[in-house]
């Protein structure tokens, strides 16, 4: 009678013969564990990408954080603005606005060129060229709040000292630029009106007579070489 022997089959093909036991050998164990750690190996990565792009997506670009910054930068600039014109300039005389400026700026440019300087960080409003340009001059204290300084007593002196943050540097940076960039238009502003005040008729003169000057001396050099 014929008698019917599996043979002897690889490992992986084993189980698919019907007449040998479906017992599940170390070998065919350790395949499996293998594949089975690298499926939760592979989805651990797919995940981990998913979560970057994810993060990314969600995370404001440079261009967003530039554009966010210029935005508040413009408001707080805008802001300053209004401190300077209407608020220092109305009711003060050009002179008095220029000279208001100045103080404001060189106390700004003082702080920013050395902020951790103690002697730049505060100032008295008792005295004399603070108390005359600033306390005295209408929205000027007003100013030097907005750039960071607060009101304090010590050792009952009063002081306006600067409250080191963030934000208050930010402010003391925007605040000394329009500063700066006023001043300049008062100058140039005060250049241009000198030069309207200028009588065309004294400057045709002036150049006529400097004319007759340079020809005399050209005369008088040609008959001395004769």
């Amino acid at each position: 009678m014929y008698n019917h022997r599996s043979p002897d089959l690889p490992p992986i093909v084993r189980h698919l013969d019907p007449d040998h036991p479906k017992t599940m050998s170390q070998e065919e164990s350790t395949v499996h564990e293998n594949i089975a750690e690298e499926s939760k190996t592979t989805d651990d990565a797919r995940n981990a990408i998913a979560d970057a792009i994810l993060r990314r997506a969600e995370a404001p670009t440079v261009d967003e954080d530039e554009e966010r910054r210029f935005a508040r930068e413009r408001e707080t600039r805008l802001e300053f603005r209004r401190l300077v014109d209407p608020g220092i300039a109305r009711g003060n005389t050009p002179a008095r606005f220029e000279e208001t400026l100045k103080v404001l700026s060189k106390i700004a440019d003082n702080l920013l060129s050395d902020i951790g300087n103690e002697k730049y960080r505060r100032f008295k409003p008792t005295n004399n060229l603070i108390k005359k340009h600033l306390v005295e001059v209408k929205g000027a204290l007003e100013y030097a709040v907005a750039l960071g300084f607060r009101a304090e007593v010590e050792h009952f002196q009063p002081y306006y000292t600067f409250l080191d943050t963030p934000k208050n540097r930010d402010n003391l940076r925007i605040g000394a630029s329009v500063l700066t960039e006023t001043l300049e238009r008062i100058i140039q502003k005060a250049e241009h009106e000198k030069l309207n005040r200028v009588d065309p008729k004294a400057v045709q003169r002036e150049i006529a007579q400097k004319a007759c000057l340079i020809n005399s001396s050209y005369y008088f050099s040609q008959r001395s070489h004769k």
